[in-house]
């Protein structure tokens, strides 16, 4: 069978701290494991809008890992959407709830509203807050050290490798969930420096669309002003170094059938720093890197740099 993990970081780590290695090596070859993880990123952006473009036609299984990040709880109607996608496909979903350092004994809204929504679906949820001890198998409060790994991959296993018969009746209850419109642009080269402003021209095709961009982040990441709207920061405390990232930007429209324009000012605005997770500091001129548009419900007509 072919087992795909789509997560955030603690999926997308590498080397001896990773539970997906680990895990990989334990099946040795018995089964094909593959992963895509998103570090910094969340469900609601980079897991909702890229699941279409990870997952192949060879997969049988998902393994869903969203419940690390920071958002406290997913836009119900993408997290529908997204089991939607995948049992349509025919892959059987499954859901992996991974420790973080405050979630142990008090789980967080997003790992009630998985649990809840398993529940009611008759959905695998693999439930691990329990099995990790923070101070030893957590080297920052959410991230495994090898310890840590070694407690999720050999869980992994028992749970998912030593119990394979259960895929042969393993049936999910079917649902109704929104089928939302997707108009992505990628491989955009979009480098904004501070005074710039990018405009986006949209036609919107249903109501309170959005658009996710995908940016490249580093210590130059800017502070953006977004149609007057919301000022968002781009930089975060991880951004000592350049990685991609996705930010789901709510358009402020609440009608169908409108074209109109937003607008992402870049400011020169000074920015904390005092949350970088190393000593960090920047004086530079700072950029707004665009790779990426997609389209929530909206069709996009134009993108420019002005």
């Amino acid at each position: 069978m072919n087992f795909f993990f789509h997560g955030a970081s603690v999926t997308q780590q590498a080397g001896v701290s990773s539970y997906f290695e680990m895990l990989k090596e334990r099946v040795n070859g018995a089964h094909d494991l593959s992963k895509k993880g998103y570090g910094g990123c969340h469900l609601d952006d980079a897991g909702f809008v890229n699941l279409h473009s990870d997952i192949s036609s060879e997969i049988d299984v998902c393994i869903l890992e969203w419940n690390t990040t920071g958002l406290e709880r997913f836009d119900h109607e993408k997290l529908r959407y997204m089991v939607g996608f995948l049992m349509e496909k025919n892959i059987a979903p499954i859901f992996l709830i991974l420790a973080k350092f405050d979630n142990i004994t008090n789980p967080r809204p997003c790992d009630l509203q998985v649990l809840d929504f398993c529940s009611e679906y008759n959905i695998l949820c693999l439930d691990y807050r329990g099995k990790i001890d923070p101070a030893i198998h957590l080297r920052d409060g959410v991230h495994t050290n090898e310890i840590g790994a070694k407690v999720y991959a050999d869980s992994l296993y028992l749970d998912l490798f030593c119990k394979i018969d259960f895929f042969e009746s393993y049936a999910p209850r079917a649902f109704d969930y929104k089928n939302f419109f997707i108009d992505s642009h990628r491989d955009l080269i979009i480098d904004a420096p501070e005074g710039a402003r990018v405009v986006i021209e949209f036609d919107s095709v249903s109501e309170n669309p959005q658009i996710i961009l995908e940016v490249v982040v580093g210590p130059y990441s800017p502070l953006v002003d977004a149609n007057s709207l919301q000022r968002i920061c781009f930089w975060d405390r991880w951004c000592h170094y350049e990685r991609p990232s996705f930010k789901a930007i709510s358009l402020g429209v609440q009608v169908v059938n409108v074209v109109a324009k937003f607008n992402l000012n870049v400011l020169s605005d000074v920015i904390d720093y005092s949350d970088c997770a190393r000593e960090f500091s920047f004086d530079g001129e700072k950029i707004l890197k665009i790779r990426s548009v997609h389209g929530i419900g909206c069709s996009i007509r134009n993108i420019s740099l002005n």
